[in-house]
């Protein structure tokens, strides 16, 4: 996983070959969360022996611009369809309680729909002191359960893993609401 808007051209011949080794020397299912690449990457990666590839579209298109200003949109949009165009499995999702509102997630949901991702991971905000939503109120579980539950019917096949800030929800039920995963760990 990198950080920022993608990996930079001289590591990623760097991350190939790491890809290439665990390809050769291990059963590991691969998965690489690199940032925004082109289709030409995502070949490269999928001849390394990587099958999935895991980028988030974060929120809704309507909300968008107001967490990220960096790159656009359409860019996280042309990289899921770049790793598609690639056949690699694409794991994509998103965070909730950004101050989106219901309809906006719902929106989150029917492009991921309409993108036919298989594995939709769903982060709740945890809001850090000294970052631009320290004061973003956490949705309460009932309101992220709902979410989640709406998402199952959006996305009946795709895989829902609970990620990041899960465990507000948990307490809740989140596989009671149609959710198939938890990750755990700190």
């Amino acid at each position: 996983m990198t950080s920022g808007r993608g990996i930079n051209e001289g590591d990623f011949p760097k991350a190939l070959a790491i890809y290439r080794r665990l390809a050769r020397e291990t059963n590991l299912k691969l998965c690489a969360s690199l940032g925004i690449i082109t289709v030409n990457m995502a070949r490269s990666l999928t001849e390394a022996g990587v099958t999935m590839y895991h980028h988030n579209l974060e929120t809704s298109e309507s909300y968008f611009p107001q967490i990220c200003t960096t790159h656009s949109y359409q860019d996280r949009i042309n990289t899921i369809k770049a790793c598609q165009a690639a056949n690699l499995e694409v794991c994509c999702g998103g965070i909730i309680s950004l101050g989106e509102t219901m309809g906006q997630r719902f929106e989150m949901a029917f492009t991921l729909r309409d993108l036919k991702v298989q594995s939709v991971p769903i982060n709740i905000l945890n809001p850090i002191k000294g970052t631009v939503l320290e004061n973003q109120s956490v949705l309460p579980a009932l309101e992220i359960l709902q979410t989640i539950a709406i998402y199952r019917f959006i996305l009946p096949e795709a895989k829902l893993r609970f990620a990041g800030g899960r465990e507000n929800a948990l307490r809740a039920g989140f596989r009671l609401f149609g959710g198939n995963q938890c990750y755990f760990g700190r």
